[in-house]
């Protein structure tokens, strides 16, 4: 994780890959990915379950911090609706569909009816209104 925060740095998305990684504490479980930092859950049988996606790199347009949302886990898994997390991320999020249905462990019925979101962080301010739903779920689970 450490490289993926150095990448972060270099890049200029430092601070929002920071608050990202610290602010999913204790809601979804972190693991590096290359340029990526996935995040999931871990399901009953043992199993586990990515949510979202944060890349480690900016976008091609600047220091912006590019995610993917599993948005028919989210609402599976932790009763987050789609219409919820539009309200929790950036304005610039758009339909992801396509690019959440081959994600590891979908059934085929997941992958034919799978929702996604896809957008970029431009601030931190962003990622904190992202990280404010987070924390209900939180505190609806103590």
């Amino acid at each position: 994780m450490a490289d993926l925060q150095t990448e972060a740095d270099r890049s200029g998305i430092g601070e929002m890959f920071r608050r990202m990684r610290e602010g999913t504490l204790g809601v979804l479980l972190p693991l590096p990915y290359p340029h990526r930092m996935w995040y999931g859950i871990r399901l009953a049988n043992g199993g586990q379950r990515a949510l979202l996606f944060v890349w480690s790199v900016p976008t091609e347009n600047g220091p912006a911090m590019r995610f993917l949302v599993h948005a028919s886990r989210f609402s599976e898994h932790r009763g987050v609706s789609r219409e919820q997390l539009m309200g929790w991320l950036p304005e610039n999020t758009g339909d992801a569909d396509a690019n959440v249905r081959g994600w590891t462990g979908s059934s085929p019925e997941e992958k034919e009816n799978a929702r996604g979101l896809e957008g970029t962080f431009q601030s931190v301010d962003e990622v904190e209104r992202f990280l404010d739903g987070l924390r209900t779920l939180r505190q609806n689970q103590d």
